[in-house]
């Protein structure tokens, strides 16, 4: 695994993050806005390839309880679009990752998709 691209996803705007385990330093990417799933799904295929992205990380919204809400069938929507489309991808759950309101962030959406990769680095033994 080299170069992985994480996502936090919405209904319009999704938020994008990259590192590669050389640098393990995640950096966010311009926020992604989509009308469908088929736009969003495009524009990730797009930044894998540009990228040479070697994984795909979504976040799984669970609810604070641990169980799966509503937005977790658009998230298993793209996990199944993005391995369709020959992705490797994999899901992490993102309670607890998005910024809180008195964090500064220019972008929240791709901070909270940065939150999600440093998350994910440290779970596979490449955090710092």
């Amino acid at each position: 695994m080299q170069n992985i691209l994480a996502l936090d996803i919405g209904v319009r705007r999704t938020g994008a993050a990259f590192a590669d385990i050389t640098t393990k330093i995640p950096l966010p990417l311009e926020t992604i806005t989509h009308t469908s799933l088929k736009q969003l799904c495009d524009r990730v295929a797009i930044l894998c390839q540009e990228r040479v992205i070697d994984v795909v990380v979504l976040g799984w919204p669970l609810l604070p309880s641990g169980k799966e809400g509503a937005q977790v069938k658009i998230a298993e929507d793209v996990r199944e679009t993005l391995q369709k489309a020959g992705l490797c991808v994999e899901v992490l759950d993102e309670r607890y990752t998005t910024p809180r309101s008195g964090d500064i962030a220019p972008d929240p959406d791709s901070a909270a998709a940065c939150a999600l990769l440093g998350v994910f680095l440290q779970r596979k033994g490449f955090g710092k």
